[in-house]
């Protein structure tokens, strides 16, 4: 009977143990993605020299960056512009 009774005990202790770990386990975390707009420039130049120095921003803060768009003439009232996508 102490046989049973040890086996018992264990195997709800590890039992509760491997419970608490599919417990305690953290939610996976949501990524949101975040599009941004670059708008105003007055020259195709002007354009590409502030979207490479946007680009190395977002990386140097750790950000992936998923999608850009080249610098293209919107309107007259936008001019140049691009987008950028990161996570």
């Amino acid at each position: 009977m102490k046989i049973s009774r040890r086996f018992a005990a264990a195997f709800l202790a590890v039992g509760l143990v491997g419970g608490a770990g599919i417990v305690a386990a953290a939610p996976a975390q949501a990524v949101t993605e975040t599009r941004e707009n670059y708008t105003g420039y007055s020259t195709l130049a002007r354009c590409n020299s502030e979207k490479t120095w946007t680009m190395n921003r977002l990386r140097s803060t750790g950000k992936e960056i998923t999608a850009h768009t080249p610098c293209h003439y919107q309107d007259a009232q936008r001019k140049y512009m691009f987008q950028v996508w990161y996570i």
